[in-house]
């Protein structure tokens, strides 16, 4: 298994399901420039697209049915904290746009 080097496996107990952490101020960047958006114009829809695409990669790297802990220990990627409101994080999401700028970008998506 190859991880992105934003992400590293956390040792978890026999049964339990295959845990990682993930830094925030890695991924974010990366999901951007994956999915070209403009790092300086980033509203809660770009937030939450490159998040999704985040899981999606990890999906890849990892495999199904994994815990994703995501450190940000200085809370700069708060969703919160940036324009935008719950449309823009329900067209990511239950729209299905982080979906398809993530196919359009890697040509797949997990499954």
């Amino acid at each position: 298994m190859q991880l992105p080097d934003w992400a590293e496996a956390i040792e978890t107990a026999p049964g339990k399901v295959p845990a990682f952490n993930v830094n925030a101020d890695k991924f974010y960047p990366a999901m951007f420039k994956l999915l070209g958006f403009d790092p300086k114009k980033i509203t809660k829809f770009e937030l939450e697209c490159a998040f999704q695409a985040m899981k999606m990669e990890m999906q890849i790297a990892a495999g199904f049915g994994i815990e994703i802990r995501v450190q940000d220990p200085k809370k700069k990627w708060a969703l919160a904290d940036y324009p935008g409101d719950q449309a823009d994080i329900d067209r990511a999401t239950k729209g299905k746009a982080a979906r398809e700028l993530y196919r359009n970008a890697r040509g797949f998506i997990p499954s």
